[in-house]
């Protein structure tokens, strides 16, 4: 996964330089991914009702994904959002 996040980081460097941006807005969400079967991290979530996983998704104002994460069915909307967004602050702060 470390060479997937990377591979995307690098990917967003080159995009952000060449659009010049002075602000960037990022847009945090959540979304259900159905599972099926005894895949790890599959559990059910109430809200959706259903077995899935609770991904979780950053994308700039103009829809291009920053970061991307997998996550345990039954975790809430919110869990983990500051820890996620971190690395991009701190990488796109200047």
């Amino acid at each position: 996964m470390n060479a997937l996040e990377a591979s995307l980081t690098r990917s967003n460097d080159a995009l952000m330089k060449r659009k010049k941006k002075q602000r960037l807005i990022v847009d945090v969400d959540s979304t259900e991914d159905p599972a099926h079967g005894k895949q790890e991290n599959v559990a059910f979530n109430g809200h959706f009702g259903k077995n899935c996983f609770h991904r979780l998704f950053a994308f700039t104002s103009d829809g291009d994904c920053l970061r991307a994460k997998l996550r345990p069915g039954a975790v809430h909307s919110a869990d983990g959002v500051l820890e996620f967004l971190d690395p991009i602050v701190k990488r796109y702060r200047s």
